[in-house]
């Protein structure tokens, strides 16, 4: 991605390289998310114990947020690749495959609403159906 060697290249550029950390930076935290709300699902899951209302949420939440934040990754790389984006590769097919998984029911606003309204306290006596909290 990185193209230097010639004059005025993305590569030298100090907003690319703001950029680049921000970007590095978001998928790391969401990547840790992930990891923290998988670790606590499974040692609930080891236990014999089904998951709580929460970690339910947790694990959606985490799957929502990783997704739009690999979306976010992806533009960026996907700008920064200049016209080479365009074409046939791996930039591309980055691109194409992690903008799919956004038309995911899992990665839908109606998901990120319940996490919400359950985060929020607003879900008493709620528990997950597939994709939404019911009473």
């Amino acid at each position: 991605m990185a193209r230097a060697g010639r004059a005025g290249q993305i590569a030298g550029s100090d907003a690319f390289h703001a950029d680049f950390a921000r970007a590095e930076a978001t998928s790391r935290a969401a990547e840790a998310l992930v990891h923290e709300t998988w670790a606590d699902a499974e040692r609930t899951l080891d236990s014999g114990t089904v998951l709580g209302v929460r970690q339910e949420t947790m694990v959606r939440l985490a799957l929502n947020h990783v997704t739009s934040t690999l979306a976010d990754v992806a533009r960026f790389v996907y700008a920064s690749g200049g016209t080479s984006a365009l074409r046939d590769g791996l930039i591309q097919r980055l691109f194409r495959d992690v903008h799919a998984g956004t038309q995911h029911i899992t990665s839908s606003p109606q998901v990120l609403q319940e996490c919400g309204h359950e985060l929020a306290g607003l879900a008493p006596d709620q528990s997950w159906v597939v994709f939404a909290l019911e009473s």
